[in-house]
């Protein structure tokens, strides 16, 4: 719904410094506007994916303890004809689009709840991060936009989850995943607003947010957890990277002529990826927890050397 904020004071913003409230017409004053910068696009397309990956080994272990469908942690490519091939990843695609229109949807179904007309569109933040978004010009109290931006995740979430393990469709899982990585920027309005008191009004503002009180209202410090956050982003970063390496490691090793190849203990928890062909066809299986362990070592060493000299 709206992206990752830095603070911006009222002296810089380039915004209207005053706000007639709608429900009591008194004259509100800016106290902060949140925009965003590339630094934080970068850092929360990281924590977009950290989030993803993480519901989805989460919720996987759910749906496996459940269902008992052990394998849904476990992803794996069978040769087969083209559209056995190509076919789940086109619906998986396809299903994670949907999640995302969907997402939009219920925010602007609570956005008309209190009362805003909700407009929908896509943008990319500082080229960096994609998004898809609902907006209103109408000011929301601050619990009425928490519960807005909040939503999504929670009505989502669960229908989705019921769902898979209703019918036991494990391809919902990456849906699911998504919403979950997709709502890390509504989390984190949520968290800043409720530093607010009740009495405040939240402007939407497409890729941020302005918030408008009466004046003395103090605004309270935006500043990030430094160490925290760092790790964050760089467990996101390895995560990333692990799968993004994973979705072209079949291909690149069936051209280069490997057989078999396994990183980590084979059959193990803590197996990264396995690799083999056989007469039967291609078998690629990625480790969740091998990779959410490795990401977290990566993350904590992303935040000593990034955060060594504050």
């Amino acid at each position: 719904m709206v992206s990752p904020p830095t603070h911006t004071d009222r002296d810089d913003a380039p915004t209207t410094d005053s706000l007639s409230d709608p429900d009591t017409s008194n004259e509100l004053s800016l106290l902060t506007r949140l925009t965003v910068s590339r630094r934080l696009a970068a850092e929360w397309t990281a924590l977009s994916v950290a989030g993803f990956v993480t519901a989805l080994f989460v919720f996987g272990g759910l749906y496996a303890s459940l269902t008992g469908q052990a394998d849904a942690l476990s992803v794996r490519l069978d040769s087969g004809t083209p559209w056995e091939l190509v076919g789940p990843g086109l619906l998986s695609v396809g299903l994670m689009v949907g999640v995302i229109v969907v997402h939009e949807f219920v925010h602007g179904m609570m956005m008309k709840r209190y009362g805003g007309s909700p407009n929908y569109g896509f943008g990319v933040t500082q080229f960096v991060l994609p998004y898809a978004y609902a907006t209103t010009e109408r000011p929301f109290t601050r619990n009425q936009f928490v519960v807005v931006a909040l939503a999504p995740l929670v009505v989502l979430t669960a229908a989705i989850f019921t769902l898979a393990v209703a019918f036991r469709w494990s391809i919902l899982l990456l849906p699911l995943a998504l919403n979950v990585g997709g709502a890390v920027g509504d989390l984190w309005m949520a968290r800043l607003l409720l530093r607010y008191p009740e009495t405040v009004r939240v402007v939407d503002e497409t890729t941020g947010l302005a918030i408008y009180g009466e004046r003395g209202v103090d605004s309270p410090s935006h500043a990030s957890r430094g160490f925290l956050r760092a790790s964050l982003v760089g467990f996101g970063m390895g995560i990333g990277v692990a799968f993004l390496g994973m979705m072209f490691a079949p291909v690149l090793l069936e051209l280069s002529g490997v057989t078999s190849l396994s990183v980590g203990p084979p059959d193990s928890l803590w197996s990264l990826y396995q690799f083999e062909t056989s007469s039967e066809g291609v078998s690629s299986e990625v480790g969740f927890v091998g990779i959410l362990g490795v990401s977290a070592v990566v993350g904590l060493c992303y935040a000593l050397v990034s955060t060594s000299g504050t």
